[in-house]
Protein backbone atom coordinates (compact mmCIF):
# COMPACT_ATOMS: atom_id res chain seq x y z
CA UNK A 1 0.00 0.00 0.00
CA UNK A 2 1.67 3.51 -1.00
CA UNK A 3 1.18 5.83 2.25
CA UNK A 4 2.60 9.11 0.16
CA UNK A 5 2.01 9.70 -3.50
CA UNK A 6 2.91 12.73 -4.95
CA UNK A 7 2.76 13.26 -8.52
CA UNK A 8 3.95 15.71 -10.76
CA UNK A 9 5.04 17.98 -8.06
CA UNK A 10 6.25 21.22 -8.65
CA UNK A 11 7.40 24.12 -6.99
CA UNK A 12 9.43 27.14 -8.06
CA UNK A 13 11.39 29.52 -5.94
CA UNK A 14 13.23 32.04 -8.01
CA UNK A 15 15.48 30.36 -10.17
CA UNK A 16 14.65 26.97 -8.44
CA UNK A 17 12.71 24.67 -9.37
CA UNK A 18 11.29 21.55 -7.61
CA UNK A 19 10.05 18.96 -10.05
CA UNK A 20 9.30 15.02 -8.70
CA UNK A 21 7.18 11.94 -8.28
CA UNK A 22 7.68 10.77 -4.85
CA UNK A 23 5.76 7.50 -3.62
CA UNK A 24 6.39 5.90 0.00
CA UNK A 25 5.35 2.20 0.82
CA UNK A 26 3.77 1.54 4.19
CA UNK A 27 6.10 0.21 6.51
CA UNK A 28 9.36 1.47 4.42
CA UNK A 29 11.59 4.12 6.22
CA UNK A 30 12.94 6.04 3.21
CA UNK A 31 16.16 8.38 3.53
CA UNK A 32 15.84 12.08 1.84
CA UNK A 33 19.35 13.00 1.56
CA UNK A 34 21.04 15.85 -0.66
CA UNK A 35 22.78 19.11 -0.02
CA UNK A 36 21.47 22.09 1.64
CA UNK A 37 19.16 23.52 -0.61
CA UNK A 38 18.06 20.63 -2.73
CA UNK A 39 14.72 20.66 -1.72
CA UNK A 40 14.16 18.47 1.26
CA UNK A 41 12.37 21.05 3.57
CA UNK A 42 10.35 21.71 0.79
CA UNK A 43 9.39 18.11 0.09
CA UNK A 44 8.09 17.79 3.37
CA UNK A 45 6.67 21.20 3.66
CA UNK A 46 4.63 20.34 0.77
CA UNK A 47 3.63 16.96 2.30
CA UNK A 48 2.37 18.97 5.32
CA UNK A 49 0.57 21.60 3.59
CA UNK A 50 2.77 24.10 5.14
CA UNK A 51 4.05 24.64 1.69
CA UNK A 52 1.21 24.74 -1.43
CA UNK A 53 2.77 23.44 -4.92
CA UNK A 54 2.22 25.11 -7.82
CA UNK A 55 1.63 21.92 -9.55
CA UNK A 56 0.46 18.28 -8.93
CA UNK A 57 -1.14 15.94 -6.56
CA UNK A 58 -0.57 14.90 -3.25
CA UNK A 59 -2.33 12.02 -1.24
CA UNK A 60 -1.68 10.72 2.44
CA UNK A 61 -3.13 7.52 3.47
CA UNK A 62 -5.34 7.66 0.16
CA UNK A 63 -6.64 10.96 1.25
CA UNK A 64 -6.08 14.28 -0.45
CA UNK A 65 -3.50 16.30 1.83
CA UNK A 66 -5.30 19.81 1.24
CA UNK A 67 -8.69 18.88 1.48
CA UNK A 68 -8.42 16.37 4.39
CA UNK A 69 -5.47 17.94 6.09
CA UNK A 70 -6.51 17.21 9.65
CA UNK A 71 -7.58 13.44 9.65
CA UNK A 72 -3.88 13.35 7.77
CA UNK A 73 -1.96 15.00 10.79
CA UNK A 74 -3.91 13.35 12.97
CA UNK A 75 -2.25 10.27 11.92
CA UNK A 76 1.51 12.50 11.38
CA UNK A 77 4.60 12.53 13.64
CA UNK A 78 6.96 15.45 12.83
CA UNK A 79 10.32 16.90 14.26
CA UNK A 80 11.56 19.71 12.47
CA UNK A 81 15.10 20.49 12.46
CA UNK A 82 14.31 23.61 14.70
CA UNK A 83 12.08 23.60 17.86
CA UNK A 84 9.83 26.19 19.07
CA UNK A 85 7.31 26.96 21.83
CA UNK A 86 6.60 29.79 24.31
CA UNK A 87 9.60 30.47 26.24
CA UNK A 88 8.10 30.45 29.52
CA UNK A 89 6.05 27.22 29.38
CA UNK A 90 6.77 24.04 31.02
CA UNK A 91 7.73 20.65 29.28
CA UNK A 92 4.64 19.87 30.82
CA UNK A 93 2.50 22.39 29.30
CA UNK A 94 4.39 21.65 26.02
CA UNK A 95 3.01 17.86 26.45
CA UNK A 96 -0.74 18.20 26.68
CA UNK A 97 -1.04 21.20 24.54
CA UNK A 98 0.82 19.07 21.81
CA UNK A 99 -1.44 15.66 22.94
CA UNK A 100 -4.71 17.60 22.66
CA UNK A 101 -3.97 17.42 18.38
CA UNK A 102 -3.68 13.63 18.16
CA UNK A 103 -6.63 10.96 19.27
CA UNK A 104 -3.83 8.55 19.62
CA UNK A 105 -1.60 10.51 22.22
CA UNK A 106 0.13 7.62 24.16
CA UNK A 107 0.88 9.30 27.54
CA UNK A 108 2.82 6.03 29.01
CA UNK A 109 4.93 6.54 25.83
CA UNK A 110 5.72 9.97 26.41
CA UNK A 111 6.61 9.47 30.28
CA UNK A 112 9.05 6.32 28.82
CA UNK A 113 10.73 8.84 27.10
CA UNK A 114 11.08 11.52 29.37
CA UNK A 115 13.30 9.03 31.57
CA UNK A 116 15.52 8.01 28.91
CA UNK A 117 16.07 11.11 27.65
CA UNK A 118 16.13 12.63 31.42
CA UNK A 119 13.76 15.54 30.64
CA UNK A 120 11.78 16.85 34.14
CA UNK A 121 8.51 18.35 33.45
CA UNK A 122 8.79 20.81 35.27
CA UNK A 123 11.78 22.28 32.81
CA UNK A 124 11.10 25.24 31.09
CA UNK A 125 11.63 25.66 27.58
CA UNK A 126 14.38 28.89 27.38
CA UNK A 127 16.13 26.44 30.12
CA UNK A 128 16.42 23.82 27.13
CA UNK A 129 19.94 23.13 25.32
CA UNK A 130 20.09 22.29 21.64
CA UNK A 131 20.03 18.88 22.42
CA UNK A 132 17.15 19.00 24.96
CA UNK A 133 15.33 20.82 22.82
CA UNK A 134 15.77 17.85 20.35
CA UNK A 135 14.82 15.21 22.16
CA UNK A 136 11.88 16.97 23.70
CA UNK A 137 10.65 17.11 19.64
CA UNK A 138 11.30 13.71 19.12
CA UNK A 139 8.82 12.77 22.69
CA UNK A 140 6.66 14.50 20.93
CA UNK A 141 6.53 13.16 18.02
CA UNK A 142 6.49 9.65 18.88
CA UNK A 143 4.22 9.78 21.55
CA UNK A 144 1.42 10.48 18.97
CA UNK A 145 1.17 6.79 18.17
CA UNK A 146 1.16 7.97 14.67
CA UNK A 147 1.73 5.63 11.35
CA UNK A 148 2.96 8.23 9.05
CA UNK A 149 6.55 10.17 10.59
CA UNK A 150 7.88 12.81 8.87
CA UNK A 151 11.82 14.08 9.96
CA UNK A 152 13.67 17.09 9.31
CA UNK A 153 17.21 17.15 9.70
CA UNK A 154 16.67 15.87 13.35
CA UNK A 155 19.96 15.12 14.48
CA UNK A 156 21.82 18.01 12.91
CA UNK A 157 24.68 19.35 15.40
CA UNK A 158 24.00 16.92 18.34
CA UNK A 159 26.82 15.12 19.59
CA UNK A 160 27.70 11.16 18.51
CA UNK A 161 26.10 9.69 22.02
CA UNK A 162 23.13 11.79 21.91
CA UNK A 163 22.45 11.15 18.23
CA UNK A 164 22.71 7.59 18.35
CA UNK A 165 19.94 7.77 21.84
CA UNK A 166 17.69 9.57 19.53
CA UNK A 167 18.28 7.08 16.31
CA UNK A 168 17.62 3.82 18.58
CA UNK A 169 14.30 5.64 19.45
CA UNK A 170 13.32 5.81 15.97
CA UNK A 171 14.06 2.62 15.04
CA UNK A 172 12.36 1.30 18.32
CA UNK A 173 8.53 2.96 17.49
CA UNK A 174 9.19 1.90 13.84
CA UNK A 175 9.16 -1.71 14.90
CA UNK A 176 6.73 -0.95 17.50
CA UNK A 177 3.86 0.86 15.21
CA UNK A 178 5.24 -0.69 11.93
CA UNK A 179 5.45 2.58 11.14
CA UNK A 180 6.35 4.87 7.80
CA UNK A 181 9.14 7.03 8.18
CA UNK A 182 10.66 9.99 5.67
CA UNK A 183 13.43 11.56 7.44
CA UNK A 184 15.63 14.48 5.48
CA UNK A 185 19.57 14.10 6.62
CA UNK A 186 23.20 14.43 5.18
CA UNK A 187 24.55 12.69 7.87
CA UNK A 188 25.21 9.63 5.48
CA UNK A 189 25.97 7.28 8.42
CA UNK A 190 22.52 7.66 10.46
CA UNK A 191 21.07 7.35 6.74
CA UNK A 192 22.98 4.01 7.01
CA UNK A 193 21.99 3.12 9.45
CA UNK A 194 17.91 3.69 9.31
CA UNK A 195 16.88 3.49 5.96
CA UNK A 196 15.64 0.82 3.70
CA UNK A 197 15.34 3.03 0.77
CA UNK A 198 17.14 6.22 -0.46
CA UNK A 199 16.42 9.17 -2.17
CA UNK A 200 19.04 11.54 -3.35
CA UNK A 201 17.84 15.40 -4.29
CA UNK A 202 19.74 17.82 -5.71
CA UNK A 203 18.57 21.34 -7.57
CA UNK A 204 15.37 20.00 -6.56
CA UNK A 205 15.40 16.62 -8.63
CA UNK A 206 15.74 13.06 -7.57
CA UNK A 207 19.18 11.87 -8.86
CA UNK A 208 18.19 8.13 -7.59
CA UNK A 209 16.47 6.18 -5.97
CA UNK A 210 17.36 2.74 -4.37
CA UNK A 211 17.62 0.58 -1.92
CA UNK A 212 20.14 0.92 0.40
CA UNK A 213 21.30 -2.71 -0.29
CA UNK A 214 22.23 -2.35 -3.77
CA UNK A 215 23.27 1.42 -4.10
CA UNK A 216 26.83 0.45 -2.27
CA UNK A 217 26.57 -3.28 -4.34
CA UNK A 218 25.78 -2.09 -7.70
CA UNK A 219 27.43 1.58 -8.21
CA UNK A 220 31.05 1.54 -8.87
CA UNK A 221 33.81 3.98 -9.56
CA UNK A 222 36.74 2.86 -12.23
CA UNK A 223 39.67 4.29 -13.75
CA UNK A 224 40.01 4.02 -17.48
CA UNK A 225 43.22 4.98 -19.49
CA UNK A 226 43.51 9.14 -20.43
CA UNK A 227 42.01 10.08 -23.72
CA UNK A 228 39.43 7.22 -23.61
CA UNK A 229 36.20 8.66 -25.71
CA UNK A 230 33.09 7.32 -25.73
CA UNK A 231 29.69 8.55 -25.89
CA UNK A 232 27.96 5.74 -23.72
CA UNK A 233 25.06 7.24 -21.96
CA UNK A 234 25.31 5.08 -19.42
CA UNK A 235 28.38 6.38 -17.86
CA UNK A 236 27.06 8.82 -15.28
CA UNK A 237 29.91 10.96 -13.97
CA UNK A 238 33.40 11.52 -15.44
CA UNK A 239 36.56 13.39 -13.63
CA UNK A 240 39.97 13.53 -14.27
CA UNK A 241 42.75 11.40 -12.31
CA UNK A 242 46.37 10.91 -11.90
CA UNK A 243 46.26 7.89 -13.63
CA UNK A 244 43.62 8.69 -16.47
CA UNK A 245 39.80 9.35 -15.69
CA UNK A 246 37.40 8.10 -13.41
CA UNK A 247 34.02 7.32 -14.13
CA UNK A 248 31.03 6.01 -12.15
CA UNK A 249 28.50 3.53 -13.56
CA UNK A 250 25.81 1.15 -12.68
CA UNK A 251 27.15 -3.03 -12.41
CA UNK A 252 24.76 -3.71 -15.27
CA UNK A 253 26.01 -1.60 -17.38
CA UNK A 254 30.35 -2.69 -16.93
CA UNK A 255 30.43 -5.17 -19.73
CA UNK A 256 28.98 -3.32 -21.88
CA UNK A 257 31.23 0.12 -21.52
CA UNK A 258 34.39 -1.55 -20.62
CA UNK A 259 33.76 -3.15 -24.11
CA UNK A 260 33.09 0.11 -25.87
CA UNK A 261 35.96 1.75 -24.43
CA UNK A 262 38.19 -0.68 -25.52
CA UNK A 263 39.93 -1.52 -21.70
CA UNK A 264 41.22 -4.72 -20.14
CA UNK A 265 37.94 -6.27 -18.40
CA UNK A 266 40.54 -7.25 -15.65
CA UNK A 267 40.28 -3.92 -14.26
CA UNK A 268 39.19 -3.81 -10.63
CA UNK A 269 36.25 -2.13 -9.95
CA UNK A 270 35.85 -0.27 -6.78
CA UNK A 271 32.53 -0.17 -5.25
CA UNK A 272 31.49 3.48 -3.53
CA UNK A 273 30.89 4.30 -0.40
CA UNK A 274 27.28 6.12 0.87
CA UNK A 275 29.50 9.05 1.34
CA UNK A 276 31.04 8.88 -2.15
CA UNK A 277 27.29 8.45 -3.92
CA UNK A 278 26.31 11.57 -2.67
CA UNK A 279 28.98 13.39 -3.63
CA UNK A 280 29.33 11.86 -7.01
CA UNK A 281 25.50 12.13 -7.70
CA UNK A 282 25.02 15.89 -6.58
CA UNK A 283 25.78 18.67 -8.75
CA UNK A 284 25.55 17.00 -12.28
CA UNK A 285 23.78 18.65 -15.08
Amino acid sequence: MKIIKAEGIGKKYGDFHLRLDLFVDAGEIIGLVGPNGAGKTTILYILLNIVKADEGKVTIFGMDHIKQEIQIKERTGVVFEEQNFYRHWKISHILHFYASFFPKWDWQEASLLLDKFQLRKNMRFKELSKGMKVKLGLILALSTNAELFLFDEPTTGLDPRIRRLLLDEIQRIHKKNQATMLFSSQNMQDVSNLADRIILVDNGKIRFNEKKTTITRDWLKIVIPPNTHSKVKEIIHRSEVPDGESIIINRKNLATILRDLDVDPSVHPHNLTLDEVFIEFTNLP
